[in-house]
């Protein structure tokens, strides 16, 4: 499995959208999965970290359209912007 900028990228995008690895496996036809599996589950390798990216990315975008909403009036939206960042609040604890 050859890590071009291509592939990390790709990776990147699947972060985004919180695909499991068996999933990324079959959309991008990988064809070692027990390496990608491996390389997936190591929090310090690149594809971990691309992974990572794209949750992040995810998650930040999401932050910036509800916090948008709330400012303009739409309290449900404060009320799970403020719930998503006490629940990153936690989880930065945790770790």
């Amino acid at each position: 499995m050859e890590l071009t900028e291509e592939f990390l990228k790709k990776i990147t995008q699947m972060g985004t959208l919180g695909y499991p690895p068996e999933k990324i496996i079959n959309v991008l036809d990988i064809e070692d999965g027990d390496k990608f599996i491996k390389e997936f589950s190591n929090k310090n390798s690149k594809v971990q970290k691309h992974y990572q990216k794209g949750v992040d990315k995810a998650d930040y975008m999401i932050d910036i359209k509800l916090f948008e909403m709330a400012k303009n009036g739409v309290l449900k939206a404060l009320d799970r912007y403020e719930e998503r960042k006490y629940a990153s609040l936690r989880e930065q604890k945790t770790k």
